[in-house]
C-alpha cells in the first residue's frame, strides 16, 4: 500500500510516494526476545520505535534510561553509543 504526500516548498508542489515499511521478522523475534530478557530483569521499557527510514528499531528502557539499544534488519542489536 502507497500513500502520496503533496509537498509544497520553494515555491512548487511535488508529490512523493511513501511506501508503508514494516519491521522484519527477525526484528519481531529480537524485539520479543529482549522485552523478556528486560521484564525477566525488572526493567521498564521508556520508549519503543520502528524507524521506517533506517528500518531499525530503537528501545529505551532501565531504571534509569540508561539503556538504549537498536536492533538492525537482520535482528543483530547493540547497546547505542550515544551519551
Amino acid at each position: 500500500m502507497k500513500k502520496r504526500y503533496n509537498m509544497i516548498g520553494m515555491g512548487k508542489t511535488t508529490t512523493t510516494d511513501w511506501s508503508i515499511t514494516l519491521p522484519t521478522e527477525k526484528q519481531k523475534n529480537t524485539v520479543v526476545f529482549l522485552s523478556q530478557l528486560l521484564s525477566n530483569l525488572l526493567q521498564p521499557v521508556w520508549l519503543f520505535r520502528f524507524d521506517p527510514l533506517n528500518r531499525s528499531i530503537f528501545i529505551i528502557a532501565g531504571r534509569e534510561e540508561s539503556l538504549e539499544i537498536i536492533i538492525f534488519e537482520n535482528g543483530q542489536w547493540q547497546f547505542s553509543e550515544n551519551e
